[in-house]
């Protein structure tokens, strides 16, 4: 079973399949906190982590990578990588090498901080 699922991976890797952020479709104001709290989960080493989640923030996890969305005026992506680097998108979307990074849960990418245009949320 396992060489079957590793298989398929691969096969959704070499089509350079990306994980993509569509804000306006799936969430409302009203699910983002109305006060500051902590994001409880296990990385992908499983190892216990905090992360903090803003006032007008939502907190989850995706194969084990935090992310964090926060309200704002404009979409973007803010990348953490487990060095201490990060990089910022302005596309919802993450590149081929970082989706992968996430979907085999290498540790790579130890959060993932999105701003959402809160105008392009559901009312």
């Amino acid at each position: 079973f396992s060489a079957v699922v590793q298989w398929s991976l691969e096969s959704l890797f070499a089509l350079a399949i990306r994980v993509r952020f569509p804000v306006g479709t799936l969430l409302r104001k009203s699910e983002f906190i109305s006060k500051a709290g902590i994001l409880s989960c296990y990385n992908a080493d499983g190892v216990a982590c905090k992360v903090n989640v803003p006032k007008n923030g939502l907190g989850y996890t995706f194969c084990q990578v935090p992310i964090i969305y926060t309200l704002g005026e404009a979409n973007s992506l803010k990348l953490i990588y487990d060095d201490g680097s990060d990089k910022t998108l302005k596309t919802l979307q993450l590149s081929p090498e970082d989706s992968k990074a996430v979907f085999k849960r290498t540790s790579r990418i130890a959060l993932i901080e999105m701003m959402v245009d809160q105008g392009k949320l559901i009312s």
